[in-house]
């Protein structure tokens, strides 16, 4: 008895792990492009993904929030405050308009990056999700600063001017212009999200 039962559930894990085996490898249906390839290279390598086609969707709701008013993500005057629903898009109007934030004062919390930078600066950011934790990446801002560089991962909060400066991608090599922050106040950061989405 005790034998036929274990002949069982021997059987059934066998036929279980069968299963599973076809199910990791039956094909895809839908994308079947490499499975190495992330979505954001999807998405950036096909122009037509995420244009949705007329007559689908609710033409009411999207007309309603283009008209919506938003707070600014960067204010025209005044300190310059990036919280978790303005980090995304502050960030974006700061790398694009640049050169009409410099001088003006800033202050960023978000976690510190370290690799491979110069003596005298460290990274200040946030981790941007598009869709799940698959695809976040690491985004902000370049920090310039006359103290010790704190530790890799330290929630801070960065107080400081915008100045021009230059960044080298440690990965490609490419170096950008970049608005950095020349610290002031470097402290412990109050509660953020250390995950923001695009606004």
């Amino acid at each position: 008895m005790k034998r036929s039962i274990i002949v069982r559930i021997i059987v059934a894990a066998v036929l279980v792990s069968a299963f599973v085996v076809v199910l990791i490898h039956m094909p895809r249906q839908g994308y079947q492009g490499p499975r190495d390839q992330d979505l954001l290279s999807l998405v950036k390598s096909d122009p037509n993904l995420g244009n949705r086609p007329a007559g689908v969707g609710n033409d009411s709701a999207e007309a309603l929030l283009a008209n919506a008013e938003r707070k600014p993500a960067v204010p025209s005057s005044g300190v310059i405050a990036l919280d978790d629903e303005t980090f995304s898009p502050g960030y974006d109007e700061l790398y694009n308009n640049r050169e009409k934030y410099y001088g003006r004062e800033i202050s960023v919390s978000g976690y510190v990056e370290t690799d491979n930078l110069p003596a005298g600066q460290f990274l200040i950011g946030r981790d941007l999700v598009w869709c799940c934790d698959v695809d976040k990446y690491f985004i902000g801002f370049l920090v310039i600063t006359d103290e010790a560089i704190p530790v890799a991962g330290a929630e801070l909060r960065v107080l400081g001017t915008i100045e021009a400066s230059s960044y080298t991608d440690p990965e490609s090599g490419n170096t950008f212009d970049v608005p950095a922050i020349r610290a002031k106040r470097v402290e412990p950061a109050q509660k953020f999200s250390r995950d923001v989405f695009p606004g």
